[in-house]
């Protein structure tokens, strides 16, 4: 970020000028906002693990064995028809059971994962005087300015 007073080139959380110690306008709150395309990323890789899955993949398969029996029953083959139902409901009840387990694990693994807590993480905001006669910035609590002299 730019200063607009000496042109200076600020770091972007810098609320004023490293050179001159003028304010400096942000355009943002400072809160980071996903942007869609990050979001839709996420949302992508979320179904693509949920799809990579066993307990998915055999209720896929169930699904498209029932699809199939109805079928049959439609074009009047009752015997394959009713069997391959049959079949289907028990690989669908299979695969539901299979999925409730794999989300209790998941939900397992997720409670043991290491977590950071809020403390971890400390900022230290750091103050600085800007010398009125030469334009140093000098250290909060200074009486006199470090390049100049002069009283602060």
């Amino acid at each position: 970020m730019k200063c607009a007073d000496c042109g200076i080139e600020n770091p972007p959380q810098a609320a004023y000028c490293m050179s001159c110690g003028s304010g400096l306008v942000t355009g943002h709150s400072g809160a980071v906002e996903p942007t869609g395309q990050f979001v839709a990323a996420q949302a992508q890789a979320t179904m693509r693990k949920m799809l990579e899955t066993p307990g998915t993949i055999v209720l896929a398969g169930g699904l498209l064995l029932l699809l199939v029996s109805i079928l049959l029953m439609v074009v009047r083959h009752w015997g394959s028809g009713i069997g391959l139902f049959v079949v289907s409901i028990i690989i669908l009840w299979v695969a539901v059971q299979w999925r409730g387990h794999e989300a209790a694990i998941a939900a397992s693994q997720a409670s043991l994962a290491p977590r950071v807590e809020k403390s971890e993480v400390r900022e230290h905001e750091i103050v600085k005087v800007k010398c009125r006669y030469c334009g140093v910035l000098n250290p909060d609590g200074a009486r006199n300015c470090d390049s100049c002299g002069a009283v602060l």
